[in-house]
C-alpha cells in the first residue's frame, strides 16, 4: 500500500458532482445538438434497413433451399420404396431358386430309379 493520499478531483465552476467522462457537449446550441440525433437516427435507420435487406435475401434462400430439400426427400423416398421392392423380388427369386434346385433333384431322382442311368 502506498502512504499517498488519492488526488482530489478537480471542480469545474458551473458543474454538478458528475465525476465520470465528460459526455456533454456544453458549447453546442440544441440546433446542433438535434441536427447531430438525426444523424444518428438515420444511421441507425439505415441499419435497419440493410438488415430487413439480409433478411429479405436470408429468406428466399431459405424458401429455394427449402423447396431443393422437399425435391431431394422426394427423389430418397421414391428411391426407398424402388429399393423395397427390389428386396421383395430378390426374396421370391431365392425361394423360386430353392424350389427349382428341389425340382430339378427329385427329377434327377425318378429318371434315375425309371432308368437306372442318369440322363
Amino acid at each position: 500500500m502506498s502512504d499517498k493520499a488519492p488526488m482530489p478531483i478537480e471542480r469545474r465552476q458551473g458543474q454538478d458532482d458528475y465525476r465520470g467522462p465528460e459526455r456533454r457537449h456544453a458549447k453546442l446550441s440544441v440546433e446542433v445538438q438535434l441536427l447531430e440525433l438525426a444523424k444518428t437516427v438515420e444511421g441507425i435507420d439505415d441499419r435497419l434497413k440493410s438488415g430487413v435487406a439480409r433478411m429479405d435475401n436470408m429468406q428466399a434462400e431459405l424458401k429455394t433451399n427449402s423447396a431443393i430439400t422437399n425435391d431431394v426427400k422426394e427423389i430418397l423416398d421414391a428411391s426407398r420404396s424402388g429399393l423395397k421392392a427390389l428386396g421383395a423380388l430378390g426374396v421370391v427369386a431365392a425361394w423360386v431358386t430353392k424350389i427349382g434346385i428341389a425340382v430339378g433333384v427329385l427329377w434327377g431322382l425318378y429318371v434315375a430309379f425309371k432308368n437306372g442311368k442318369p440322363p
